[in-house]
């Protein structure tokens, strides 16, 4: 199959060559969509600006195509201009946003099984409820995520669809041919120039293919908003499975509870050792379960003895040092009364006289 390059085929459709109907038409979308890094919502907005672009342009250079459009809105009894069957909007929902999202909550679950590879027993305490609450939170941003795409979908949904009743009228207008346009033709029998000259311009102004342009115009719309719908599904589909993973997280983290702080589980160690203290029938702690930090608690606690043992030796040794100055001091002082009871007694002759009382 020979494939258009991307401005042939828009023109192709614009133009009503190439049907909205034909297997070939999705296949040349795929190609296109693949070629040029697009999704196919991306390329039917495109292809339907071109159309209603054209549209307003046959509108306004030829009078004739104008009014026949009016007069049919007439008998539908529609009020409003032939232009307002070919409004749309200059841009269409960018779907891209949720392959972003779905990336991110693919990175998330990688994530998610790597900790859930590398789990031991020894890691319940080692910042997992942390790192799953961590995980939980990226989650629930995401599903805040899709729940917003959910509603610009709904907004949006419907956007390139005409209002009911413009559809049924562009409906009508894919049942008329080319012919149908041509019935206000001059009538230039006797080769009169002019009017030769003005039933040109208007069969110049009414393309072959009107009828397929209508039929494409009034197709593509739908098929758009089957483009939406998927996305809306997909959105659904993320969002289910966004509750799943945050209910699961929140099952574990539950029964493993928060990992303790280190300083916590001295402090209750350290309780426990003065409550067996106080009770001389009482019981050690378990040490049942394994506990990642039991060797550096260990640690601490040695430390803590040692130096209470250091402490209690550098002050008996200083109350040793303090009881030998004051026996000096005592010694000192008795010997210097005695030296002054032995002068006194000289001064008095060698007699008994004290003057100590």
């Amino acid at each position: 199959m020979d494939y258009h390059n991307l401005n042939d085929f828009i023109n192709a459709v614009a133009g009503g060559w190439c049907n909205v109907q034909g297997e070939n038409f999705f296949k040349q979308c795929n190609h296109l969509c693949k070629q040029h890094n697009i999704d196919d919502l991306k390329l039917l907005s495109v292809i339907q600006q071109k159309m209603n672009g054209d549209m307003i342009v046959r509108l306004n250079r030829s009078p004739v195509f104008n009014d026949k459009l009016q007069s049919l809105m007439g008998e539908w009894g529609i009020e409003g201009g032939p232009l307002d069957l070919f409004r749309c909007p200059n841009d269409c929902y960018d779907s891209t946003k949720i392959g972003r999202i779905i990336e991110a909550i693919k990175l998330n679950d990688d994530d998610y099984s790597k900790l859930n590879d590398d789990l031991t027993d020894t890691d319940t305490d080692s910042g997992l409820y942390e790192m799953m609450e961590g995980m939980r939170e990226k989650y629930h941003n995401y599903d805040e995520d899709v729940q917003r795409e959910l509603v610009e979908i709904g907004e949006r949904r419907n956007e390139y669809n005409p209002n009911p009743d413009y559809r049924d009228i562009l409906c009508d207008l894919s049942t008329k041919p080319k012919s149908f346009y041509l019935d206000r033709l001059l009538d230039d029998k006797g080769n009169d120039k002019m009017k030769m000259g003005v039933n040109r311009r208007i069969d110049r102004g009414i393309p072959e293919n009107i009828h397929m342009i209508f039929l494409n115009s009034s197709l593509i719309p739908i098929l758009m908003a089957k483009r939406m719908e998927n996305h809306r599904s997909k959105c659904m589909g993320l969002k289910k499975s966004l509750g799943d993973k945050h209910k699961n997280l929140e099952d574990v983290m539950e029964r493993i509870g928060p990992s303790e702080p280190f300083s916590d589980k001295i402090r209750n160690l350290l309780a426990g050792l003065t409550t067996y203290l106080e009770e001389p029938n009482g019981d050690l702690p378990s040490d049942d379960e394994e506990d990642p930090a039991e060797d550096q608690i260990k640690g601490v606690i040695d430390a803590l003895v040692k130096k209470s043992f250091d402490d209690k030796g550098e002050k008996d040794e200083e109350d040793e040092e303090d009881e030998e100055v004051d026996e000096d001091e005592e010694m000192h002082h008795l010997k210097i009364e005695m030296d002054k009871a032995d002068k006194e007694t000289e001064l008095n002759g060698g007699g008994l006289i004290s003057t100590f009382f």
